[in-house]
């Protein structure tokens, strides 16, 4: 399709000029066109394709779109609608964007569009006079006026995209299918729709291909008639020929039917994996006795038609780029670029054209990833055939020369150059049917990774088998790159990418009969260099030095196989244990390549006569070639390794890496799987040596995912010499809003080499990550969450699922939120409906009911079957009397259910359990996961009379409070009854103190001096009335539960002591009066040495502040106060005191390290009466609340205390604010903000930048600072993004001039009775979606009112068909089509 250097625009069009130009002379079904280019040509086969068949196998690439009912109930089949009206079944209330969904698929290379107009449901997405089950009876699209196909079909007709028709023959709905309206059997003789279905679907095709509006410029070219029947639906029979009749005579004979009996112009490919066969023929053989009317050779899952078939049929491969036909949202993830690739080269590359579905969704749209999947799919094959190899170009390439092993009649209208001349209707032809070689010389050596070969179809297919070979030099030897069987419309053959001066393929034809039919004929050779994503993967990385299997020793029996893709096209495989391959190399590091099978087993591998490693080789797909193994890196030198089969092996060739011990580089991981907005750190790890640096440059590369999801920029990495493994971070971004936001994202990190000689990317130097649509996820989390049904949970569990749900249900909906919390909502969910569960009762006497069928059952299917052979699974069933109506049954030995349930009670829970059985021996045994209950090992269930429900009563101990998973099962060999219901009630409840101990535990940690008096005061007597509870063992659970309240209540009601704020100002100064203390006496020392006793008080002293001192602190005794200290830094204290010893000191400290403890300050006089002063420095090493002691030093006593006064002398600047600030503005990037506001900013930056600098910057400062850089940066106002420029429309190529037709006489139509006129369409009913048609047109029928359907003319004459068909193939016509009954199930 997309030949040589050629537009995709020109490549339809030189298809039409070929096809017009190779047809020109020929009949409606040619199939004997005239040469173009000379009178003396080649004979042609006596099957040969049609002008439209032709076309179809140039155009290569079709899409379908499955649009209807479907779509909107999630199934492929809508088989069970029954009478639902149209506007239930058929809900798009949102515009059908055919704008951009036509526009998608024809800029993505697509040429034509084959559209679902009615599945087999029957519902016609249309305006059809036939039925009320059409979009007439969607009132809530566009009022009921609405035409998807009218709209698909007017967007097709502005961007020149052919359409095709899929019209099911299988019609569940109407009526008339199957009989059921009055018809006789068979293809019926009532000429009314309402009876024979055979005219209701000819009226169908009538009014569609009748009508200029539907279609591209009101023509199709594929009429799609699905062969799947299904629900009874084989009772009808079709009348092709009358379907045929009415195609041709609207259409005409271009108009080809895929299936369609015998007039069948389209087969299906035998899957729908988008897979022809490796051997692909375009004829089929006429076959009356086949259901379809032809044998196709389907075996295997592929249609590989006969060389010698007596009619052409174009071998469709039809495929979904998703899982299913209709969008669903559990189908909507598109296939990755490489399925879709190996898709189009084992299709379009095997001869036949693809027709890959892309469905639209509910909104009438394309999802986002499904239509950048498209575009990716047809960009990479824009990009690997944009640029033929073997054609000159302007940058100074000469084109290559072809040469023939032989020319027919040595006539050089058909000699070798013909196949590099870019035209599809020239061609090589042979000579001999023994001589089929056709070689290619470049000018220069030119590396390529695909060639592509067309046979000349237009004369019809020959060719059974080719290879293809490849020179690296002149007169070199000749290495194999590919080889397969059919050619056809076009050959593909992918490699790993080999640089050459010449290829030369090498032909096999059919052994027709004929032996002019045996000369190969091939119109078109090129050679290509895949783009990155349709790239075959090598299987040696390159650097890597290749030893194939041909060149090592080997002992036992190996035998050699040719396999495409493995190293020089060679491999081998031995199935006898033993059997040795051995090789040498000199390096020190070495892979083996080779098979993966499911039937494949192990080998082991020595080095240097080192103990052997063990290789498995088995998988559950075959992969050639794949990586066996690798070695860890060995010494530099040379080394021998022993390959030794354990089993059934397959060994394709070994790589060793000799780089002067550079190295090797790779990911360790190749597929990764990351969450929005968060980091993986990926490691690349250097194997094979050290030596030397090397900096590598790790690029993310974009896929579905775009640079709104994925931080784009590369990183270069630095390995110095030595290093062996280091990690880069790639990141994702959150994207809540625009195409970026929806569905899971794909994109690549690849290793590529900046510096470094001889660096070696091995085989994971590519890895591939998936982002998560978090959002997505997550609300599919909290649909799964919603749709449970909670009526019989306890209302805990109940609670914390709907919290859980809103929570995350914020967390997908706000863009702020980051990926790691979104994830940890989806976890908090996910646990929340695991939690779910039945309560058990809390309050003794008090009875609960599990109904047993809300369980989950666990069926062990092994024990399914009885004695007699009958199948009884466990499953629900109903049951008059039971509880609810149902009951489980069939609970097997081996057979459980189990029951998510919460316990809050430890204690005897008394079971009732109602149940029916029919057997004496029938018996239950409980368990539980948590160790929450004591197990019972056996209960006796039994009954000899199935029909009566029976109840048995026991007990179940829990040994402990919790939630478990309650198990019901059956012990030893019995099995269980069926189950009805569980009645528990609380028969004796445990009492439970471990909550209450826990709170008395965690009183001891409070201090008294922290909390104000009477708040303590309080909280002391609850924990003492706890204490009291705690140790009463009568004590009941309500005792329990009170004392724990009480206790609880008086903690949360402790109020903070007050606290003396320090100054938070350099020279402010606070004082606290020294009474206002605690004071803390140890009257141990109160007395003197005469027997006097001085205990610590509060006195009156004149002169002092407030009037008052501290008296009598003796050694041992203290005073505290309770302080705030909010800045660090030394604090001046000045004490006035009074004192009668000149010995007398104080020292100061706190309980929370906030000070530097003060050891000793003197503080002594002779005179108690006069007030002294003493000033001193206290060090706040960090700010804080705490209690701050002063007290005597050594043997010392303390002076009377009256005041401290207190001043900040020199606060500790604190400057971390600030620094973090500027650090997080220089990473902000000027080019993403205004120039008026980044100016100011900038300023703020530079100047908080100097206060930073400034060893004598003061604290308010460094406070200005921070808020003029804050408020700066709040002020930075972003740069609108500028809308990228539209391109300029490029003018159509010119199509390719043809010759006119020969005209032939038309046959005179039949009179028609003229149609009533369509009304004029009010310009308010949205007339925009009624096809405008050309001059002279006839206008189609209005829909008449009411329900009734409107009677079509026949067909009538079948006498054209005849004279075509004879003045054709000569193939006489079929009376009446056979029924398709086979061939797939959509």
């Amino acid at each position: 399709m997309f030949k040589h250097a050629q537009s995709l625009r020109k490549v339809g069009a030189r298809a039409l000029a070929s096809a017009a130009l190779l047809f020109a002379a020929a009949g409606s079904l040619a199939v004997a066109p005239v040469s173009a280019f000379a009178a003396d040509a080649p004979v042609k086969n006596s099957v040969v394709p049609n002008a439209a068949q032709y076309k179809y196998q140039k155009d290569e690439l079709a899409a379908f779109c499955h649009f209807g009912p479907n779509t909107f109930n999630e199934i492929e089949w809508g088989e069970n609608y029954g009478n639902k009206p149209p506007s239930e079944i058929f809900t798009l209330t949102e515009d059908f964007d055919a704008e951009n969904y036509v526009k998608t698929i024809k800029e993505a290379g697509f040429t034509r569009l084959v559209v679902t107009a009615k599945h087999h449901d029957g519902f016609c997405i249309w305006q059809s006079d036939l039925t009320e089950y059409d979009m007439d009876g969607v009132t809530q699209y566009k009022g009921g006026k609405g035409d998807i196909l009218a709209e698909l079909s007017a967007a097709c007709t502005k961007y020149d995209l052919d359409m095709g028709l899929y019209l099911s023959p299988w019609d569940i709905h109407d009526a008339s299918y199957g009989y059921s309206a009055g018809e006789a059997p068979g293809i019926g003789t009532s000429t009314d729709p309402k009876v024979n279905y055979n005219y209701y679907y000819d009226g169908q095709l009538r009014e569609i291909l009748g009508n200029q509006k539907y279609g591209n410029n009101g023509k199709f070219v594929e009429v799609w008639m699905d062969g799947a029947k299904g629900s009874g639906a084989n009772a009808q029979v079709y009348d092709f020929q009358r379907w045929y009749n009415t195609i041709n005579e609207l259409e005409g004979d271009d108009c080809q039917i895929f299936q369609g009996g015998t007039f069948a112009g389209i087969r299906w490919i035998g899957n729908e994996n988008g897979l022809a066969h490796d051997t692909t023929w375009g004829p089929c053989k006429t076959d009356a006795s086949a259901k379809d009317g032809f044998n196709t050779n389907l075996s295997g899952g592929y249609s590989k038609g006969f060389a010698d078939g007596d009619k052409w049929l174009v071998p469709e491969a039809d495929a979904r780029i998703t899982s299913g036909w209709f969008w669903g949202t559990t189908k909507n993830t598109p296939k990755t670029l490489t399925d879709l690739g190996n898709m189009y080269f084992q299709s379009v590359g095997h001869g036949a054209p693809l027709l890959l579905n892309v469905p639209p969704n509910n909104k009438g749209k394309l999802d986002t990833a499904i239509a950048d999947r498209v575009r990716e799919f047809g960009q990479s094959i824009k990009e690997s055939f944009k640029d033929d190899l073997t054609r000159a170009n302007d940058k100074g390439r000469a084109a290559a020369t072809a040469q023939a092993s032989s020319t027919w009649n040595d006539n050089e209208d058909y000699g070798a150059s013909k196949v590099l001349d870019g035209k599809d209707d020239t061609y090589w032809c042979a000579k001999s049917a023994t001589d089929q070689t056709l070689t290619v010389k470049l000018p220069k050596p030119t590396t390529f990774d695909i060639v592509s070969i067309e046979e000349a179809i237009q004369n019809g297919q020959r060719i059974s088998g080719f290879t293809v070979s490849y020179q690296t030099e002149e007169n070199g030897a000749w290495i194999e790159f590919g080889r397969g069987g059919t050619i056809g419309a076009k050959r593909l053959v992918r490699g790993a990418a080999v640089t050459a001066t010449a290829v030369k393929v090498t032909f096999t034809t059919h052994n027709f009969d004929n032996s002019a039919w045996r000369l190969p004929q091939i119109s078109e050779f090129g050679l290509y260099k895949a783009s990155r994503g349709f790239e075959k993967p090598a299987p040696l990385p390159e650097g890597m030095t290749g030893i194939d299997n041909t060149e090592m020793t080997k002992t036992g029996n190996w035998n050699a196989e040719k396999i495409d893709g493995c190293f020089k096209g060679t491999s081998m495989w031995t199935t006898q244990s033993g059997a040795t391959a051995s090789f040498s190399f000199t390096g020190t590091k070495f892979a083996i390549v080779g098979t993966k099978d499911p039937n494949h087993s192990t080998f082991t591998v020595s080095i240097d006569g080192g103990a052997p490693q063990t290789v498995d080789t088995h998988d559950s797909v075959r992969t050639v070639p794949a990586l066996l193994f690798e070695s860890d890196t060995l010494n530099p030198g040379t080394h021998n390794v022993v390959i030794k089969a354990t089993g059934t092996v397959g060994i394709d060739a070994a790589a060793y890496l000799n780089n002067d011990s550079t190295g090797m580089f790779d990911f360790t991981e190749t597929n990764v799987t990351m969450d929005e907005d968060s980091t993986h750190a990926f490691t690349i790890r250097r194997s094979g040596g050290s030596k030397g640096s090397v900096t590598l440059v790790v690029q993310p590369e974009p896929g579905s995912a775009i640079q709104d999801n994925f931080d784009t920029t590369p990183q270069e990495v630095t390995f110095a010499d030595g290093e062996t493994e280091k990690q880069v971070n790639i990141k994702t971004r959150r994207v809540v809003t625009g195409s970026a936001a929806n569905g899971d994202k794909q994109f690549s990190v690849s290793l590529a080499v900046k510096t470094g000689e001889g660096v070696v990317i091995g085989y994971h130097g590519v890895a591939d990550v998936t982002i998560t649509d978090l959002d997505a996820a997550c609300n599919a989390l909290i649909a799964r969450a919603e749709a449970l049904d909670t009526a019989n949970f306890n209302a805990d569990s109940i609670a914390e699922l709907n919290a859980a749900i809103e929570a995350a249900r914020h967390a997908a909906d706000n863009g702020d939120v980051k990926g790691a919390e979104v994830r940890k909502a989806m976890k908090a969910l996910q646990a929340a409906m695991d939690n779910l569960s039945f309560a058990f009762p809390s309050e003794e006497g008090k009875t609960v009911t599990i109904e047993a069928e809300y369980g989950t059952m666990h069926d062990d299917h092994s024990n399914d079957r009885d004695q007699w052979g009958g199948n009884y699974p466990m499953k629900i069933v109903e049951f008059d009397g039971a509880s609810g109506g149902k009951i489980v049954n069939a609970i097997n030995n081996g057979d459980a259910v189990s029951y998510r349930v919460n316990v809050k009670r430890a204690g005897t829970y008394s079971v009732k359990l109602t149940y029916s059985s029919g057997s004496a021996s029938n018996a239950i045994k409980l368990s539980d996961d948590s160790g929450v209950f004591k197990a019972v090992d056996s209960v006796s269930a039994g009954h000899t009379n199935p029909s009566e429900l029976k109840t048995v009563t026991f007990d179940l101990v829990a040994k402990k409070a919790g939630t478990t998973t309650l198990t019901v099962g059956t012990p030893g060999s019995a099995s269980a009854p069926r189950l009805d219901k569980f009645d528990i009630t609380l028969k004796r409840a445990v009492v439970d103190k471990a909550a209450l101990q826990k709170a008395v535990d965690k009183a001891d940690e409070l201090n008294a001096e922290d909390y104000s008096a009477e708040s303590w005061r309080s909280f002391q007597a609850a924990l003492a009335a706890a204490q009291t509870v705690l140790d009463n063992e009568e004590a009941t659970q309500a005792q329990v539960n009170d004392a724990l309240a009480a206790l609880n209540d008086a903690r949360d009601a402790l109020a903070e002591a007050p606290a003396f704020a320090f100054p938070t100002k350099s020279g402010e100064t606070v004082t606290i009066e020294a009474e206002d203390g605690t004071m803390i006496d140890d009257h141990s020392n109160d007395a003197d040495q005469w027997g006097n006793t001085y205990p610590m008080t509060v006195m009156p002293l004149d002169g002092a502040s407030g009037g008052k001192v501290v008296d009598a602190i003796m050694n041992g005794d203290a005073v505290s106060y309770r302080v705030k200290v909010e800045r660090a830094g030394t604090y001046s204290v000045t004490l006035t005191y009074s004192s009668g010893s000149a010995e007398n000191a104080i020292k100061l400290s706190d309980d929370e390290g906030v000070f530097e403890a003060v050891d000793s300050v003197s503080a002594g006089h002779t005179n108690p009466r006069d007030l002294k002063t003493v000033t001193f420095d206290l060090v706040a090493k960090k700010s804080g609340t705490t209690t701050l002691t002063v007290g005597a030093p050594g043997n010392a006593n303390a002076p009377r205390l009256d005041k401290f006064d207190i001043t900040l002398k020199k606060p500790v600047v604190s400057k971390d604010e600030l620094k973090k600030a500027v650090d997080e503005a220089a990473g902000l990037d000027e080019g993403g903000y205004t120039v008026e506001t980044w100016k100011p900013f900038a300023a703020a930056l530079a100047s908080a930048r100097d206060v930073l600098g400034n060893e004598a910057a003061t604290q308010d400062q460094v406070d200005g600072a921070l808020k003029a850089l804050n408020d700066a940066r709040g002020a930075l106002a972003e740069k609108p993004v500028e809308p990228e420029p539209k391109p300029e429309p490029k003018p159509d190529p010119k199509p390719e001039p043809s010759p006119d037709p020969k005209p032939e006489p038309e046959p005179k139509p039949e009179p028609k009775p003229e149609p009533k006129p369509e009304p004029t369409p009010n310009p308010g009913d949205n007339a925009g979606n009624t096809g405008n048609k050309p001059a002279g047109a006839v206008p189609a029928a209005a829909k008449p009112s009411g329900s009734s359907k409107k009677d079509l003319p026949s067909t009538g004459d079948a006498s054209l068909l005849g004279a075509v068909i004879a003045a054709g193939s000569g193939v006489a016509a079929l009376a009446a089509a056979r029924a398709i009954d086979r061939k797939r199930r959509r």
